[in-house]
């Protein structure tokens, strides 16, 4: 879509409901008195658009919530209103990082996917890492720095790189790496991953140009692209595939050999697929196996199962179609994260 386009689109195409809207109900109201036939088929016409309007605008201007590719023009919108204002100097939705540590400081780097830069939270201060913040400096104000490096659809081999790159000359004292069940999605046939990028990349019509309409932009991708939540559970369900699974262990491997270089103590937290969370969870072994692997590596593994429990999927995440932790779920992982970086359990 037009890169220049206005968060909420072009007025102007808006407008365009208006008056198709306003001008079938006009023209109804006055083909009543010669042809009645034609002016009920008028008002059921005009009643129709009525509706498009009304979905148009419940999409456009009331909707703010981020699809899971931010790939619909209402995602894009909330991307505009509540994450680009906030990318600091280095790309990532987080406060300024200072250029120097100061003496007595434990910097902390919180390390993942947008769970970690806080995908459907309007607000800094609701996400995990600015919640672990708050903790630590109630307790001892000014004696932590967080650094929140996370940033959409990253994979373990792009979180490792960036740590590479980037603990010794950041001085960085401790990494928590918030592990998602699709962290490993890079490592599926390169043709599952082609064929949604696709999808979400051309054009969704040869006939009407989506990019006017929110609504037939968001109908056509709940309706007709391939399941992008579809890709992410072919991911979930990969850790029990034995040769990606070892692709991956590997990739683990090295991220806290990276650590363990430099004594760098790391934790791995697993977080659950919130959006399938409840009773009958169907990833019990795949995030099973994480945390054993977790714990074989040496690291500290923050099994975030026993959190959520008791809870069900729609306690925890923005909503079906948005299926980001919400504001309660990165409560609860912070807390988590925060009880081991005070007390190490």
């Amino acid at each position: 879509m037009p890169t220049e386009m206005p968060a909420t689109g072009y007025v102007i195409d808006y407008l365009l409901f208006v008056f198709v809207a306003g001008s079938l109900c006009v023209i109804a109201r006055m083909a009543r008195a010669r042809s009645k036939p034609l002016s009920i088929a008028l008002w059921i016409a005009g009643a129709l658009a009525v509706v498009a309007l009304l979905g148009e605008t419940w999409f456009r201007y009331v909707v703010d919530e981020p699809d899971v590719r931010i790939a619909t023009m209402s995602g894009r919108a909330w991307r505009l209103r509540h994450w680009d204002p906030h990318l600091n100097a280095h790309g990532f939705r987080d406060h300024a990082w200072p250029d120097d540590k100061r003496e007595g400081v434990r910097r902390i780097a919180v390390i993942g996917d947008e769970l970690v830069g806080g995908l459907g939270i309007e607000r800094l201060a609701d996400r995990v890492g600015d919640r672990v913040l708050a903790g630590l400096d109630a307790i001892q104000p000014g004696a932590t720095e967080i650094w929140n490096v996370g940033y959409p659809h990253w994979t373990t081999a792009e979180q490792t790189s960036w740590l590479q790159d980037s603990v010794r000359g950041a001085r960085i004292d401790v990494v928590v790496l918030l592990y998602s069940l699709d962290d490993m999605e890079d490592l599926l046939p390169r043709e599952r991953l082609d064929e949604l990028d696709l999808a979400l990349t051309t054009s969704r019509s040869t006939w009407i140009n989506h990019h006017r309409s929110f609504l037939y932009d968001t109908w056509w991708y709940r309706h007709h692209s391939p399941s992008d939540v579809g890709l992410d559970d072919e991911s979930a369900r990969a850790h029990l595939d034995d040769q990606l699974w070892a692709q991956q262990s590997e990739r683990l491997s090295r991220l806290v050999g990276i650590c363990r270089e430099r004594d760098v103590p790391v934790a791995i937290a697993v977080v659950p697929r919130l959006l399938h969370w409840g009773p009958q969870y169907p990833y019990a072994a795949e995030h099973g196996r994480i945390v054993d692997l977790a714990r074989g590596l040496g690291a500290h593994a923050i099994d975030l199962a026993g959190d959520f429990r008791g809870l069900e999927a729609d306690d925890l995440i923005v909503s079906r179609h948005a299926p980001h932790p919400n504001e309660r779920a990165h409560e609860i992982l912070g807390d988590a994260v925060g009880r081991w970086l005070r007390t190490g359990r």
